[in-house]
């Protein structure tokens, strides 16, 4: 009986649009498409023609074994029929990525991404697909031939502990004329890093460099920077080019070190060059680093439109020079006119940090709302320091304090 309902509700499904059946298939993963061979004789078939091909050697210990791993990936590829649109594969490595990649050179493949735990250099096959959209790597070794120009339909490129040649790699994405988005998290080391994309909208970096430049990105919205290191950073006597930046970006995330690079050498009230564009702002800096500070105040400043500024601190210990630094600052402060919103994160109510509360609210008279998150546990248990924090004055009558 209930093997009979089993065909019955196959043989319904059989009946359905050709076009709603792809549909179904291509929102299931790989082990549920290839379960629905057993449907009936109908269905034996039907997953051969799924777009999206996705197989995670690391996570699916129980459907897809290591030890199975050549033969089932051979099989798919061998039974498979239609376009392949999405290739993903994670594993530890195998001697037979090569190979795979030949057989899917023929394939018009848009979304590609391979994570591996052991380093692998990309064969010159992948560099044939020139369709692609999509480009994820995760511990590999990236060598375009140089005859390449780029790949002309790639929109993103997300590179985990990559290794390439970094001339090789600027040359790259700006000949991608259509490349939106950038991710680098702990590639290659730069010296100087000019960043040029004619359509490249988001950026976002972690690893160490030197210099970076955004000049020749027209349309760059949004930048991210971190480092893991100072002591290997190398001050510019031109000062850190970041802020050759474009005037369309909006979004700017800079976090530990970046901020306190960017102070090298004196820092200015305002830049002479001032970010139109920038409506929100994130910054993790130090309280104990003067350089940080001067160089969050001339962000902020050289900001005209800043809508919503979010500071993450980091506290260690208490540097009285920066507490007057602060505190001599002038209030209101004309060029924050625009300031909506402030986000304060790791609030331990140290005396700089209230000294930045305290500038703050009473800097902007269009600030709306103020939300403070602590550190470790609720500031409202702390009844002397919620009291102090309520009593600051504020430029905006309306303004709401969280906490």
């Amino acid at each position: 009986m209930e093997r009979s309902c089993e065909k019955l509700n196959a043989d319904a499904m059989s009946s359905l649009p050709g076009s709603i059946l792809d549909n179904i298939l291509a929102r299931l993963s790989l082990r549920e498409a290839v379960r629905t061979s057993i449907l009936s004789k109908e269905w034996r078939y039907k997953w051969t023609s799924i777009p999206n091909l996705v197989f995670d050697f690391l996570s699916d210990h129980i459907f897809l074994r290591n030890d199975q791993l050549e033969n089932v990936i051979y099989q798919v590829l061998h039974h498979h029929r239609g376009p392949i649109n999405k290739f993903s594969f994670s594993c530890r490595t195998s001697p037979n990525i090569d190979q795979w990649v030949l057989l899917l050179s023929s394939y018009e493949v848009q979304d590609f991404t391979l994570r591996l735990l052991d380093k692998h250099q990309i064969t010159s096959h992948f560099f044939a697909f020139q369709n692609l959209k999509h480009l994820n790597l995760y511990r590999c070794i990236f060598k375009p031939p140089p005859q390449l120009k780029g790949f002309s339909k790639l929109i993103t490129l997300d590179f985990q502990e990559v290794d390439f040649v970094p001339a090789i790699f600027e040359q790259f994405i700006s000949q991608s004329p259509l490349l939106e988005r950038v991710r680098l998290i702990c590639c290659t080391n730069w010296d100087a890093f000019e960043v040029q994309g004619p359509s490249l909208r988001v950026f976002t970096f972690y690893g160490v460099f030197k210099t970076i430049c955004f000049k020749k990105s027209p349309v760059l919205a949004e930048v991210s920077l971190s480092t893991p290191v100072v002591d290997n950073l190398i001050r510019s006597s031109t000062g850190f080019k970041y802020f050759q930046i474009p005037p369309m970006l909006e979004k700017l995330h800079l976090h530990p070190c970046v901020l306190e690079f960017s102070g090298a050498g004196g820092v200015p009230s305002r830049f002479a060059d001032s970010l139109n564009s920038l409506k929100f702002l994130t910054l993790s800096m130090h309280l104990d680093s003067i350089n940080e500070v001067a160089s969050a105040f001339c962000l902020a400043r050289s900001s005209p439109i800043l809508q919503m500024l979010r500071v993450i601190l980091r506290t260690d210990r208490i540097v009285e020079a920066v507490v007057e630094y602060i505190r001599t600052q002038e209030t209101p402060d004309r060029y924050l006119h625009q300031l909506r919103r402030v986000e304060i994160a790791d609030f331990s109510g140290s005396e700089p940090e209230i000294e930045l509360l305290r500038y703050l609210l009473a800097s902007s008279k269009g600030i709306e709302e103020m939300v403070i998150t602590p550190c470790h546990t609720s500031l409202s248990d702390d009844a002397r320091l919620m009291n102090r924090l309520m009593q600051l004055p504020r430029a905006s009558p309306t303004a709401l304090l969280f906490v």
